[in-house]
């Protein structure tokens, strides 16, 4: 692999993942497509859940990639984490504390995937 290629993990909410198989931000992977348009050459490195609010999980399993030569140069949050009422969802009650997790961890931070 290139050092060119752009290395991708995706968080998604726990709670949607029990009706969700991921395929909205897969297939916009996949397809470059809506929030990963102008990714380039790309590799999904993880596709994970939060672990359940407040996003207990994802300090451990972001470590873990980075132990690893495919760590993350951006993490996606996913549409799900982003959704509002009119979308018959709740937003994530700790996106706001999930993204900045994640960057003091020095990875990007985007915000969606397919949505």
């Amino acid at each position: 692999m290139s050092d060119d290629v752009t290395k991708v993990a995706i968080v998604r909410c726990e709670r949607i993942s029990e009706a969700c198989a991921g395929y909205g931000c897969l297939t916009a992977f996949n397809d470059r497509r809506v929030k990963f348009e102008e990714i380039g050459d790309a590799e999904l490195v993880g596709f994970f859940t939060c672990g359940g609010c407040p996003g207990r999980r994802i300090k451990r399993l972001v470590k873990k990639l980075q132990s690893k030569d495919r760590a993350p140069d951006v993490i996606h949050l996913s549409s799900c984490m982003l959704y509002d009422e009119e979308q018959d969802y709740i937003s994530c009650p700790a996106v706001d504390e999930i993204e900045r997790m994640i960057e003091s961890m020095n990875i990007k931070v985007e915000r969606g995937t397919h949505h």
